[in-house]
């Protein structure tokens, strides 16, 4: 069951503001170019009530102009005034002070924005700050370009920029209905949320570090993956790139094209020819490091992966001692794809103890693609994110767990801010939300609980609601007021469950920060 706060609770969360409405029914006089059109210059700060922001707008046009839509003009109006072809389609936004609309009103568009229903297809201005244009009407209902970069007296045409014999006067009569805020200014912004910090508990099995060739810091490295009953321990420490080919068994050269894979040796392994060592074969062969691929691949591997080219350059060997179960293969000298840049790296994996290693030796930094380090098991992984594999020691876990998660759709002006809890604990029937004002980190032990890793997120709270769980996720949603006063007010949330995973008996989520707007 979702959780739903009461009216008292989303006033209390956002106090609520009433706004004036009016409405304005005039005729734009035109002039009509014959089949193309005509243009309507208008300036709605002469009729628009001083002092005022007007952040919606319904237009309604009589029959039979169904709709109308909003272009921009081209660069140049010489030999585009009649050209339909030349003018670009508005995505949805808002009007902005331009030449002809001048403070303090402004006229904003956004989620109300509502036009006519009819056959006409309708789109609305994104941006009236230059010259822009609407037609109404399709199939032979003829185009009507608009600008408010001129203003129209009402009854009255202007012809500054259409001079001709070819345009004669024709009148559009419609009717706008607007809302009308307390505060002249800017244009009332969309709505935004942000998730920020992060929730407990995480273990992950895989690590990774992506970066360009150019930032490439691994040149003479070691990292060395030690199997624990819980994952990986990986050490990284200086080296002196990798041993001699022969210290593990005889040495078979293979035979790699660009952009492929083979099957090495007896033991299962597989060589990619851009930088990869599995237990398995069907990894991805792309010359584009991925790091979605990598956690999603379906054979175990260990990862040197960039663009190489080892079948026109250097040396590729395998071994295998199968008694042992240590397996080796060793790029000697093979270029970055399209550059004489040499890449020395070698990987072990013992098919036995699941130990790893990876050799760095002189790597060239000219490589088209970037760089991708690290290690996966097999199948789809959590994505642990990017991390610095240079800065020493990392823990993988034997299994992914994935951290309490909060995240949301946006406050929307007369709307339901909906926010979602995931990944919680099964021994938690409900998710907790707490609202209020972001703030900085505090670890859970600094107010008295022992919930390692955890972090409240809130500098305060106004109030919470509760929500049952339901396949380990619950969602709550707030009610925000179709108030323009609202505007910017910015809300945050964190959420909380029990558990079993420390003593505290208590996890806690990422912070999720809402703005309310359009």
């Amino acid at each position: 069951m979702n959780g739903t706060p009461t009216l008292a609770c989303a006033v209390l969360l956002l106090p609520a503001l009433l706004s004036a409405q009016g409405s304005l029914t005039t005729t734009f006089a035109s002039n009509s170019g014959g089949a193309n059109g005509g243009v309507v210059y208008f300036d709605l700060d002469v009729t628009d009530p001083a002092g005022v922001q007007i952040h919606q707008l319904d237009i309604h046009t009589p029959s039979p102009f169904g709709g109308v839509t909003f272009y921009s003009t081209p660069t140049s109006w010489v030999g585009n005034n009649s050209n339909p072809s030349a003018w670009t389609p508005r995505a949805t936004g808002s009007f902005a002070v331009g030449a002809g609309i001048g403070a303090p009103t402004q006229v904003c568009l956004g989620n109300g924005f509502h036009l006519p229903q009819g056959q006409w297809g309708v789109a609305v201005a994104q941006d009236l700050s230059t010259t822009q244009a609407y037609t109404v009407g399709t199939g032979g209902v003829p185009l009507v370009y608009a600008t408010s970069e001129l203003t129209l007296t009402a009854g009255a045409a202007s012809n500054n920029q259409f001079a001709g014999p070819v345009f004669v006067p024709r009148v559009w009569n419609g009717t706008i209905y607007y809302n009308i805020g307390t505060t002249p200014g800017a244009c009332l912004p969309s709505a935004t949320k942000e998730q920020y910090g992060t929730g407990c508990l995480a273990d992950f099995a895989s690590f990774y570090e992506q970066m360009t060739s150019a930032a490439f810091d691994l040149s003479n490295t070691d990292i060395v993956g030690t199997a624990t009953s819980n994952g990986y321990s990986v050490q990284v420490m200086p080296g002196t790139g990798p041993l001699p080919v022969g210290g593990v068994g005889g040495a078979t050269v293979l035979t790699l094209g660009d952009d492929n894979q083979v099957a090495a040796g007896t033991l299962g392994m597989s060589v990619g020819s851009n930088g990869w060592f599995a237990r398995g074969a069907g990894n991805s062969n792309g010359f584009i490091p991925l790091a979605a691929q990598l956690l999603g691949n379906p054979a175990e591997a260990i990862y040197t992966w960039t663009d190489l080219q080892p079948n026109t350059s250097g040396v590729v060997t395998y071994e295998e001692d199968v008694v042992s179960g240590m397996t080796r293969v060793t790029f000697d000298g093979v270029y970055g794809w399209n550059t004489n840049d040499p890449v020395f790296v070698q990987m072990d994996f013992d098919v036995g103890t699941g130990d790893w290693a990876i050799r760095f030796g002189t790597v060239g930094f000219a490589n088209p693609e970037d760089w991708l380090v690290g290690y996966s098991p097999a199948g789809v992984s959590a994505d642990p994110g990017s991390v610095d594999v240079s800065a020493g020691s990392i823990a993988t876990a034997a299994v992914d767990v994935l951290p309490l998660t909060v995240d949301g759709d946006t406050p929307n002006l007369g709307g339901s801010w909906n926010i979602t809890t995931d990944n919680i604990d099964p021994a938690s029937p409900f998710a907790v939300a707490f609202f209020g004002v972001r703030g900085a980190p505090v670890p859970m032990a600094a107010i008295g609980l022992d919930a390692p890793e955890c972090v409240v997120h809130l500098g305060s709270v106004m109030s919470n609601l509760v929500a049952s769980s339901v396949a380990n996720s619950a969602t709550v949603s707030v009610a925000v007021p179709a108030a323009t006063a609202l505007v910017g007010v910015q809300l945050a949330e964190q959420s909380v469950c029990l558990t079993l995973q420390n003593p505290a008996g208590l996890l806690t989520s990422n912070g999720i920060e809402g703005t309310v707007g359009l």
